[in-house]
């Protein structure tokens, strides 16, 4: 973990810096060592991550997965082996945030887990369904066609979800133009 500090050497002068050590104490030591009178201390608190502050933006989308699945699908059926399957798509990932997924799910894998335990890891990708489909392939022996009907499950509740979309649209039209006629009404018509 880092941490700033702001420390004096021998002559006096002021030294800034960061220190990557486990806690503060091992940081004073450090500087106790190397000859530095310690004014201040403080824990450096990294950045978030966009992922992080806007997942429904920045986060893995459905889409992703149903072309990781498709495509996961496919390589299976061509005869390669799982992880070989996931180190191709690892480089082919668009997004930086799937990406890291993919390479968790290979390293689940080469650790001697198996696919729907690694799968399960990533709550955020991987609906608890999908998650079940892909246990029952596994169990089945064939993980490629549970893929693809997890690909046509996703599918069928992205097209509900646009249904209901454009079903609620002329609504929340009508809401918001009710409330800027009340605004209107209520600021400047009645004060009048």
């Amino acid at each position: 973990m880092p941490y700033k500090y702001v420390a004096q050497d021998a002559d006096g002068n002021t030294v800034k810096g960061t220190l990557d050590v486990a806690n503060s104490s091992q940081a004073e030591e450090s500087l106790a060592n190397a000859g530095y009178t310690i004014v201040s201390i403080s824990k450096v608190r990294p950045m978030p991550k966009l992922e992080e502050v806007f997942p429904s933006l920045y986060g893995v989308k459905s889409e992703d997965v149903t072309n990781f699945s498709r495509q996961l699908a496919t390589l299976l059926e061509a005869g390669l082996t799982l992880p070989q399957a996931l180190q191709l798509l690892e480089v082919q990932a668009e997004r930086a945030s799937f990406r890291k997924v993919i390479a968790g799910l290979r390293t689940e894998l080469e650790g001697g887990g198996s696919f729907s335990d690694a799968l399960s890891k990533y709550p955020n990708a991987f609906s608890e369904i999908y998650v079940h489909m892909a246990t029952a392939g596994e169990h089945s022996g064939d993980l490629a066609l549970a893929l693809r009907q997890a690909v046509d499950y996703i599918e069928r509740g992205q097209v509900a979800v646009k249904k209901v979309k454009r079903a609620l649209t002329y609504p929340m039209i009508i809401l918001i133009v009710a409330f800027l006629v009340i605004l209107i009404l209520v600021t400047y018509v009645l004060p009048k």
